[in-house]
């Protein structure tokens, strides 16, 4: 059987980039989605404060 471990080796640190960077862009995207789901839901309260309410 043919081992070639040296290109795992090579291969490691770029695994490594790529997983990091994952979650990084993982974290960015919460946060992100997180501010505009709660800057919507602001503005949604704040739209509801100015409707008449009719009883």
């Amino acid at each position: 059987m043919n081992c070639r471990p040296l290109a795992f080796l090579i291969s490691l640190p770029f695994a490594l980039i790529a997983s990091v960077l994952s979650i990084i862009g993982a974290i960015v995207f919460i946060i992100g989605y997180v501010r505009t789901y709660a800057h919507s839901l602001q503005l949604y309260f704040i739209f509801l404060d100015h409707v008449p309410v009719v009883f």
